[in-house]
């Protein structure tokens, strides 16, 4: 059998007992069965060809675990055969469900990528593939040369894209209401075979993995449908008259003038002076809005513009009026009385001090904790909180996640007799230095107690002895 990675010729597939027909499609037939020694339930597939995909570690934590693959020549032909893990309590999906949401989609793309990542081609992954077991998402039917089976030809990278499109066809067949806009927008694009360059699994994944947590919120309409408010300008006869369209729609926007704005009459400085009102004491001087003061030249008006240049609604509680180059607008006054003088020059005289003891304090406390991790270097209380790494291996290494229970832990360990440390087989972190006695359970079936000398052992293995018959 050959796949990315895996050449493998296995012969011991038989000890797994078969049940009911699970399916036939493509040539392939599989059966649902159990393996008498863990009670697993597994998936048996036979087929022409040979697997993709050999038993070991899972790829995903959302794709079957391949526990047997075998290659046989039968009439000159070669078969192969696969044993997968079943989840248990799995079953299928109907269209319109409510667990089928963000959440299902962004674990079945999960586990898509982490196949291909692998060299993995499905080549039949529809929604029939995508199993649902309390709470968990699981792909079945890797490891099966569907590809070979149907007649589909081409590349790795063509059968690939030919997945991602398969799939995304399924969840959106699968999905209802519960489905956010965003992602079944996601899962719409990434359908098209035609798409342009072609989505990948790993670039799927990660648009979904955005948009389901809410980084991204596409808008309700389009762009071109947006509409911006306007505000009634009031209009008095000078202004209709300064407003008047001098050029052809097509040349000038009836929305907004063309071009700077004309040099308005500027006023003497004496006279504009004097008609202003001087601002008492209580009120400060009104806003001003200054024109153009005559810095641009002026753009060609028609003969029929009595009043040249363009005309701008001031905010409520302004005053409009034309600039002037030799005087600017005036500051509202500033008047600050001896009570207030005193106090800002109170609050001022303290911000030193404050800040030069907020320097100290800090400087202090980085000088403390330097030197309390100075002395716990060599303090045996704290080197009691070390972790030690053991690697703790099962047998046989077809079962599935097994809990590594304590029976003995050594004086200053948190673990105490009974405690699960963890699912095994994988690397364990023991707390303590010492003797320890752990074993293995599963489904009601331990281990033999195994002694662990921490830190000197460094691995150990946990062996099921066989069942009795």
């Amino acid at each position: 059998m050959t796949g990315r990675g895996y050449t493998h010729r296995v012969t011991d597939a038989g000890r797994f007992e078969r049940g009911e027909q699970y399916s036939a499609a493509h040539g392939v037939v599989t059966h649902r069965g159990v393996d008498p020694i863990t009670g697993l339930d597994v998936l048996i597939y036979d087929f022409p060809g040979s697997p993709t995909m050999s038993a070991g570690p899972a790829v995903s934590d959302h794709v079957l675990k391949v526990l047997q693959a075998e290659v046989r020549e039968a009439d000159g032909q070669r078969r192969g055969r696969l044993v997968v893990a079943y989840p248990s309590g799995a079953t299928l999906l109907a269209p319109g469900e409510s667990v089928i949401d963000d959440r299902f989609v962004l674990s079945a793309l999960e586990g898509l990528r982490d196949a291909q990542a692998r060299g993995l081609v499905h080549g039949d992954l529809t929604q029939s593939r995508l199993l649902y077991s309390f709470g968990e998402v699981a792909i079945e039917g890797y490891g099966v040369p569907w590809h070979v089976a149907k007649g589909t030809t081409g590349d790795a990278k063509a059968l690939a894209h030919a997945d991602v499109v398969t799939l995304a066809k399924g969840l959106l067949a699968l999905a209802a209401s519960d489905l956010s806009v965003e992602v079944a927008s996601a899962l719409k694009a990434a359908s098209s075979a035609s798409t342009s360059p072609p989505m990948t699994s790993d670039r799927l994944y990660g648009i979904v993995k955005r948009l389901a947590g809410g980084a991204v919120k596409v808008p309700a309409s389009g762009f071109t449908e947006l509409t911006l408010p306007t505000v009634p300008v009031p209009r008095n006869a000078a202004s209709a008259q300064a407003e008047a369209p001098t050029q052809s729609p097509k040349a000038r926007p009836a929305t907004a003038p063309v071009g700077p704005p004309a040099a308005a009459p500027r006023p003497a400085p004496a006279q504009q002076r004097k008609s202003e009102p001087k601002p008492t004491p209580q009120d400060p001087e009104p806003i001003t809005l200054v024109s153009d003061p005559g810095l641009t030249p002026p753009r060609p008006v028609s003969p029929k513009d009595s009043s040249p240049g363009f005309v701008k609604a001031p905010p409520p509680g302004a005053k409009y009026r034309h600039g002037n180059l030799d005087e600017g607008p005036r500051p509202a006054p500033i008047r600050m009385d001896g009570q207030e003088s005193l106090g800002r020059v109170s609050r001022r005289a303290w911000r030193g001090p404050a800040l030069l003891l907020l320097m100290l304090l800090v400087a202090g406390f980085a000088a403390y904790l330097a030197l309390l991790n100075q002395n716990s270097a060599d303090d045996p209380v704290t080197s009691a909180f070390e972790s030690y790494l053991v690697q703790v291996s099962v047998m046989p290494a077809n079962l599935p996640p097994v809990q590594l229970v304590v029976d003995q832990s050594p004086a200053g360990s948190d673990s105490r007799p009974g405690t699960v440390m963890a699912a095994v087989p994988r690397s364990v972190t023991f707390d303590a230095a010492g003797r320890w006695v752990v074993h293995g359970r599963f489904q009601g079936r331990d281990t033999p107690p195994v002694t662990v000398n921490v830190p000197q052992d460094t691995a150990i293995t946990l062996t099921f002895p066989e069942p009795e018959r």
